[in-house]
């Protein structure tokens, strides 16, 4: 699995692109390069769409990576999940957990319309 980590400070966010599967194979890589950007950033965005497969250990992390988020006072968004994991999330009924938008701009048109209201 390739992980890019872009930091935006300036908005207090950081974007984590994942690239292959999120599996048993893969997802010690995944939560070791998810728990350093908890203490740089307010809201996390997991870009999953080069991601073609969650497996239950896959789910498991984004799950634990969640609660990591929650107790960090972070907010984690998933963007871009394609048809195969989104599966998996609907069919666990996770997908109800998670904030999730269909692309990066979706989502961070969100973000600045809240600030906006905020």
């Amino acid at each position: 699995m390739y992980i890019e980590v872009e930091y935006m400070p300036q908005l207090n966010r950081a974007t984590l692109y994942l690239e292959g599967n999120l599996t048993a194979a893969t997802h010690r890589q995944f939560e070791k390069n998810f728990e350093p950007v908890l203490s740089q950033a307010a809201v996390i965005v997991l870009d999953l769409s080069e991601v073609k497969i969650l497996d239950s250990t896959g789910l498991g992390a984004l799950i634990r990576c969640l609660k990591l988020s929650l107790n960090a006072k972070a907010r984690l968004i998933l963007t871009g999940v394609q048809p195969s994991p989104r599966m998996v999330l609907e069919l666990t009924r996770t997908d109800q957990l998670f904030e999730i938008y269909d692309s990066q701009t979706a989502a961070f048109v969100s973000l600045e319309m809240e600030a906006k209201i905020a």
